[in-house]
């Protein structure tokens, strides 16, 4: 069965010459030593990554929503619709116009585009 295979494209020469270096003093393959630095690397990152994620249901385990505090946000929003005007208003077009008004390919083709 063939083993996987990986190939390096060194971004710094420098780090190619040491690992060459390194493997001619100690007698190692360099794929060994690559393989090893990989590995231990690895490890570190998953290692945090765990402690990341482990950290995140920490914070959402210790998150609640009492219903109380959920029907004092839903009155909350209600008031907010009646006290506020919408920003943006919706206005009727008709069927042939519905083109012009959503001219998204212009919008995209011309930064400076805008519809009124």
């Amino acid at each position: 069965m063939p083993r996987p295979s990986f190939t390096i494209r060194f971004q710094r020469s420098r780090n190619h010459a040491r690992l060459r270096r390194v493997s001619t003093l100690t007698g190692v393959s360099m794929n060994a030593i690559v393989e090893n630095a990989i590995e231990r690397e690895l490890d570190l990152l998953s290692a945090d990554l765990v402690s990341q994620l482990e950290e995140t249901v920490r914070q959402l385990q210790s998150w609640t929503y009492t219903d109380e505090a959920l029907a004092v946000d839903i009155e909350s929003f209600g008031q907010a619709e009646i006290l506020h005007d919408d920003p943006i208003r919706a206005r009727m077009i008709e069927p042939d116009d519905v083109d012009r008004a959503v001219d998204i390919w212009g919008i995209f083709e011309d930064p400076s585009h805008a519809t009124s």
